[in-house]
This record gives structure tokens, sequence and C-alpha cells, in this order.
């Protein structure tokens, strides 16, 4: 597959800032990093991730960083990008960021600018509504600086060109309700986010995983290689056992196992004590791990042959360094100032909450329904009927109070997200996307509170004035803002689904019991503590100030006896409602109520705004290696291992299903399988599978599908003039086809794998065939198993599906999650 090179796009930078980019070598100098908690149930002591490495990555040059799953790549890669290591701690030795041929002094103020690298981490978390373009569009506006001269740095439109995204810009990136790219194209949107910055270090994590080994190779080649050679970029990628053709193209290799690094520096080489030929032997060495004869006892040598290698090619080269420029470009932790940040981050949620359908959807429908219910059930109370117009007060400010809670998975999805894109990449301040979630859920709030009050008011018949409903509104609206900030809070001080759940609990128990309906204030225990939760809870200001408002209105002005006093003692019904609850009935409680909610919304949301910015809630780790306390099982399962390894294939993006293939060669008996007694020889077969014509056409919204309307009318126009063009089965306006007339057949005894570029069609192929997107969009054609035709959701219970994403249990052990499988 051939990629459009970078060259000239590099080229144009280096021209407009060449002096003011500055070559940066990455040096870990003796690093040791120990988890904070042991690595297994057994371990007896936190696992070291790296222990003493010594390394280097240079300008000018492609280092390639290789181990086994939990040798250290990725906490390698962190350090080298100037990142803390969640759950660690760095324990010896330090990274450093120095500018090749600076002194000392301007050494010391480069380590501090954050934005001199960047970092495509190992996992691909997004804004699922919005599209490819948009998503490295916002990369791109937040972290190229406004400096004189133009970007410093590739567009979204040139990093999409290059990394193969050119065609699926307005396709978004999917949530597990929508249907979006492929998982290679999620992973080249990841790596694409940390291209499009001014960065002069690129750290790749695993940037291979779901892509094919030619679109690895054309990006490594076409976009890696220029930036290296005319930028004099330093590119380091974490892989864990890469083609032979893909290690060619690298000029250094880091070599890691269990955190220890083997060797750091040319691929072939024969200095030292013995040749130290990398690429045959990572090529025969399944586990990376090199005989130990050919790097003898220490851990790193430098290789000084390698040393005096040119950092750039002849055409790199920029002259000395404008120290001004390039503070201007890179000195600053942010490219973009708070309000253009703020702008931006606001800007793009309003898209990503608009896009969210069934979140609006179910959010009003549900308000709505309730109002109908609630007022069509106590329609027409009279002014008598106190107790039930209180508890519909409390009903209105528990419900609309409490659906905030949706808010917890949201909330920690997104800080995932943000976390990445703000700590990582360094796209803005993290408090600022915390403040601007609250301003644009604001409209949303609003609306779907005034859904729910107006039918419910005027038909349970509360006080008809319209400055009253105005209150009753205003004070639930405040409620509802206050208790959803709460919530975001409670969400981003857990850090997890479950601990805010169970963190949550409390929270609304003690707003419930102390909000003055269940009991009074004169009637609340706990003494002074009790008292003192009672006027925290923004539930019981609101619900005093809302019974203020019924109840001082002018149709309970009637004079009736006091419950309770001696005869004779006569007092205004409102007023003697208002006291059963121990509820002031002076009008200035309503205001003392806006102010409190609204002090309280504003102390909660700046809270939930520093927690947000303080608590990390990071990706998570890569394979952790385990110390010491094997059991038998374990010992047992190791033995087992041994005895059958098999060599895993190369990351890429090519699926294969245990089906038939095309051949109709016989089958071949089984290598040292046993034959059951009494058996024929014969191995007996399951059912061939087949599919014909199978179609698959998924429905566009906003503006992919106003491009593919405009595409279809074109289409349309030429098969009017020339009918030969018509496709049987043409696409329906507003749709896109994802599969077209595929036919093939599995037949049972062999294997069919499917291959394909990312974003061919395979993971859909085989979604179809499971009956797993009957639900996203529509199928056509013939699924045949053992000749006769059925449905793809028939096929579904009979098939084992391997999907492309991992989902497990967190808690649970590797042979936890096989037996509860088998």
């Amino acid at each position: 597959m051939e990629s459009p090179s970078a060259l000239a796009a590099f080229q144009a930078i280096r021209s407009a800032h060449g002096k003011a980019l500055p070559q940066v070598e990455v040096v870990w100098d003796g690093v040791s990093v120990t988890g904070s908690k042991p690595a297994g149930r057994c371990a007896s002591k936190p696992a070291p991730l790296l222990e003493d490495v010594h390394a280097k990555a240079r300008p000018g040059r492609l280092t390639i960083v290789i181990g086994n799953p939990g040798s250290g790549k990725s906490t390698l890669l962190r350090l080298g990008s100037l990142l803390p290591v969640s759950g660690a701690h760095v324990t010896g030795g330090a990274t450093r960021l120095s500018v090749v041929g600076a002194d000392a002094e301007f050494n010391a103020e480069v380590a501090h600018w954050p934005r001199l690298a960047s970092m495509a981490t190992q996992f691909d978390n997004h804004f699922g509504l919005l599209t490819v373009g948009e998503t490295l569009a916002f990369a791109a506006a937040n972290q190229q600086p406004a400096v004189p001269g133009g970007p410093t740095g590739l567009s979204a439109e040139e990093v999409a060109k290059h990394i193969g995204l050119d065609n699926v810009m307005n396709t978004r990136l999917g949530t597990e309700t929508v249907r979006g790219v492929s998982g290679g194209e999620a992973r080249r949107v990841s790596v694409g986010e940390a291209m499009v910055g001014p960065a002069r270090v690129w750290m790749l994590d695993s940037f291979s995983d779901g892509l094919d080994a030619a679109r690895t190779k054309a990006i490594t080649s076409g976009l890696l290689r220029p930036f290296a050679e005319e930028l004099g970029g330093t590119v380091v990628a974490a892989l864990q056992q890469p083609a032979q053709e893909l290690f060619e193209l690298f000029d250094d290799v880091i070599l890691l196992r269990d955190g220890r690094c083997l060797y750091c520096g040319p691929p072939e080489s024969s200095a030292g004590p013995a040749p130290r030929r990398l690429g045959p032997a990572l090529g025969r060495a399944a586990d990376c791990a090199l005989p130990a004869a050919a790097y003898v006892a220490h851990v790193v040598r430098e290789d000084d042959s390698a040393a005096d290698a040119p950092l750039l090619s002849s055409n790199g080269s920029t002259g000395p360094l404008d120290k001004e420029q390039a503070r201007a470009i890179f000195a600053a932790s942010y490219a973009r100032n708070g309000f253009a940040q703020t702008a931006s981050v606001s800007y793009r949620e309003v898209v990503n909450t608009v896009r969210d359908i069934q979140f609006l959807q179910s959010h009003f429908v549900r308000a709505i329904i309730l109002a109908l219910i609630v007022g069509s059930l106590f329609s027409g109370l009279g002014v008598d009927d106190f107790v039930q117009r209180i508890s519909l007060i409390f009903f209105a400010c528990l419900q609309l109070a409490m659906g905030g809670a949706a808010e917890l998975p949201v909330a920690l999805n997104n800080k995932i997200i943000v976390d990445r894109q703000s700590r990582v990449n360094h796209m803005y301040r993290p408090f600022l996307y915390a403040l601007s979630v609250s301003l644009v859920y604001l409209p949303i709030v609003a609306l779907e509170t005034i859904l729910f009050c107006a039918p419910m008011y005027y038909m349970v018949g509360f006080a008809e004035a319209g400055e009253r409903f105005a209150v009753f509104f205003s004070i639930i609206l405040l409620l509802v803002i206050a208790m959803t900030s709460t919530f975001r809070f409670v969400a981003w001080v857990s850090g997890s689904l479950e601990v805010a759940l169970a963190g949550m609990v409390p929270f609304i128990a003690l707003f419930i019991l102390f909000s003055g309906f269940l009991a009074t204030r004169s009637n609340l225990g706990w003494g002074d503590l009790g008292q003192g939760i009672y006027w925290f809870t923004p539930i019981s200001w609101a619900i005093r100030a809302l019974a203020i408002n019924e109840f001082n209105a002018p149709e309970y002005d009637a004079v009736i006896p006091v419950p309770r006093a001696p005869p004779g003692t006569m007092m205004r019904k409102g007023t003697v409602y208002l006291q059963t609850y121990d509820v002031e009935p002076e009008d200035e409680w309503i205001a003392y109520g806006y102010i409190y909610i609204g002090a309280f919304c504003v102390l909660i949301i700046i809270l939930g705004s520093i927690t947000f910015a303080c608590r990390v809630i990071s990706e998570p780790r890569g394979t952790q290696r385990r110390l010491a306390g094997k059991t038998a099982a374990d010992k047992l399962a190791a033995s087992a291992a041994g005895r059958a390894v098999s060599a895993a294939p190369a990351a890429g993006d090519v699926e294969a299903s245990t089906a038939a293939g095309a051949s109709d060669a016989k089958d071949a008996p089984v290598a040292g399988a046993a034959t059951p007694a009494g058996a024929t020889g014969k191995v007996s077969h399951g059912k061939k599978l087949a599919f014909r014509d199978l179609v698959f056409d998924v429905r566009l919204v906003g503006a992919a599908a106003k491009k593919a309307a405009a595409k279809q009318a074109k289409s349309d126009k030429k098969a009017e003039a020339d009918p030969s063009v018509l496709d049987a089965g043409a696409v329906a306006r507003g749709h896109k086809r994802l599969l077209h007339r595929i036919s093939g057949v599995a037949r049972p005894g062999r294997i069919l794998a499917l291959c394909g570029e990312s974003g061919a069609g395979k993971t859909t192929l085989l979604n179809t065939l499971a009956g797993r997107t009957v639900t996203q969009g529509h199928v056509m054609g013939s699924i045949i198993l053992g000749g006769t035709a059925i449905a793809a959701t028939q096929l579904r219970p009979r098939v084992g599906y391997c999907e492309q994403f991992d989902r497990h249990l967190a808690t649970a052990t590797v042979r936890e999650a096989l037996e509860f499988s088998a």
C-alpha cells in the first residue's frame, strides 16, 4: 500500500520555522519505576516496572522499543513524554529531554516544556459522537500556537491524508450504540491527535495495533521518516513483535524484558564482545528475548559506533536555534489562552450533546410521561389537601434531582478522554471542561425541568399566579443543577463507577432523610448533627421555598382554627399548613433559598472543577508482572504452555474465522491427533456455511447524510443517461453501503481468513453473519447453512464469536474468566 509522503509538508514547516524547531534527545538515565501495589494476589512486594534502564532516543532517527507484554514499554514512553505513571512512582534515575547543541542553562529550561513531546497512548478513548475530522481538527486547533509564519505542525487534513483517514473524515468514531469507524481507524485517530501539534518528540505506543502490515509500513516510511529526517524530529515507537520488513525501517532499537533494558542502539552492530544482529534474532525469537551470550552480563551498553551518525540529512540542516522563537512555540503549557480553550471545549460539548439523540429523547420523554402520570393521578386537588400538595413538591424535587444520577457513567467515561487530551496532549486546562459541561447542560436541564413542571403544576392545581409558577420552576431548576453537579463531583472523586454508585447511597439517603419531609425539623434525631445536615442539604431549602411559595398564595388566606391549640385560636390556613411541617411562613425565606441553593451550585461546580483538575483517572496499564507465590495450578499451566508454544502472529488488522477455505482439497489428518477406538479414521465435519450477495447499509445523519445524498443524486442522473451503470440494489438516500454484494463459502474442516486493509469491512462481515448488526442497519442477501437459507439471527446461537475489542471483568483473573466461559 502506497501512502502519500509528508515530505513536502515538513519541508514547508522547516522553511517557515526551521530555526525555532529544536532537535531533542530523550535520555533515560538509570530509571527505575515501581508499582504502588502488589502485582498479584500472592505477590509480597510491589512489582518493578522498570529497573535501572539506560537508553536514549536521538533526533533524526526512528527508535523502536520492543518487548513482551509487561516488559515496561508503555512506562518507558510515558517517562519519555515527561508524564507521570499512574499507580507507580520513580525510585531511581531520571528522564531528560535536552536540545542537541544547547548549553546546560537552556536545557534546564527545556526540561519544563511539556509540549515538547506528545504521546499516542495504547488505548483509543474518544468522544464517539464526533466525526474523525472534528476530532482531529479540535486537536490541531488546541495544539497549534498562533505564531508568525503559519502552522508549526501538520494540519488535521494533512495528517488524515498521510495516515489513511481522508475517506472517513465525516464518519463518527462510534459508541456502543452508534456505529462508527473500525478499530484500526480509531487507532489511527489516536495517533493523529499526537501528530497534529508542534511536538518535537513523538511517542507512539503500539501504534500498529489494528493496522495491516502495508498500512503500518506506509505510515512509517511516509510520515515518521520525513518527520525525523526533514524536521530533525525524534520518533519512539513501542511494538511487541514487528514484522521483519517493518523492523528494518527503524534506525535504533531498545529491547526490554521484565523491566530491564537488554540493548539500546542500531539494529545491527559488530561492536562489543559479540555480534549483535537484532533483526534476524527478533524474527526467530517469539518472545523477543535474545540469547544471553549475545549481550553478556551488563544490561545496557551504549553504541559508540553510531554516536557520530548525523542527526539530520543534508536537507534538514537549519542552522543555529532561535531560542526566543522556540520559547514562543513550546514554553507555554497550552497553545491557546483560557478564553479560546473554553470556547472550543464548549462548542465541542454542544455538538457532542446535541448528537446524543437517545440521551435527549430519554430525558425529555421521561419528564413528559411522569408529569402526565402525576398530574392525572392528583388532578384538581383542593386547598385543604395540603399533605398531598407538599408530597408532590417533595416528589418533584426528588424526581428531577435524582435524575442527574445518569451523569455518573457519562462523567467517568468523558473524564478518561479529557485527562488524556489535557495531560498527555496538552490541548486545554482540565478544569475548563468541568466548567464548560456545566454551562452546556444548563439549557438541557432547563428544558427537561419545564417539560415536567408545566403540565404537573397546572394539572394538580397549584397556585395559579404566573409569578408563583416561575418561582416553582426556578427553584427546582437550581436544585437539579446542584444535584447534577454533586453527582459529577462524586464521580470525579471516586474514579470508578462502582465506587461512585456506592458513594452516592449515603448522599441520597441523607438528602432524603433530612429534607424535612419524612421527619420535620423538630423531630429529627442526631441532635446538632441532624440539624446541621438539615440546613446543609439543598433539598430541604428547596422544599421550604416551594412550600412557602404555594401556601402563601391568596388561595390559602382563609382563617381556620389552629390544631392542638387552645379553643378559639385562629390563624391563616396557609400558615397553619406551613407550621405543620416546621416551615417558616415569611416570604424572605424564598430569597434565602435562592441564595443558598445558588451558592451551593457555585461551590460544588468549583469543587468539581478543582477535583477534575487534580484527580486523574488514567488509562489502565498493560500487562502487570507477577513476582512470587505461584500456585500449583499456575505451575501446571506454565508447564503445559511450555510444551505447546506457538509463535504469536504479528499485530495487524487481519481477522480470521474458523470457517472453511475456498479450496476443495481433501482434509489432512491433524499431526499427533489420537484416533478414538472403533473410529473409521474419517473426521465428522459440520455444515457448510455460505453467503450470497450480502449487503449491509447503515443510515447516515448530519453532514455525512447530506454528502451521501448529493453523491447519490449524481449517481441517479448518471443512471438516467446510461441505464447500464445502475447497480442492482441501489443504496437508499441518506444511507451508506458497508458491504457490497459479498459472496463466499466456509467449508467445515478448513480455516478461512478474511484479509483486507483497515476499514475494508472484515468486522462488519463477521458481525453480519453472526446476526449482530440487525438493529444497526439494513441487511440484504442470503445466508445458507447446510443448504438451507436461514436468517442471521438464527445463526447467532450456533457460532462462537471473538470480538475485536476486549471487554472483561476487571477483577477476574485470566483463569477465572476462561473457566467461567467454559
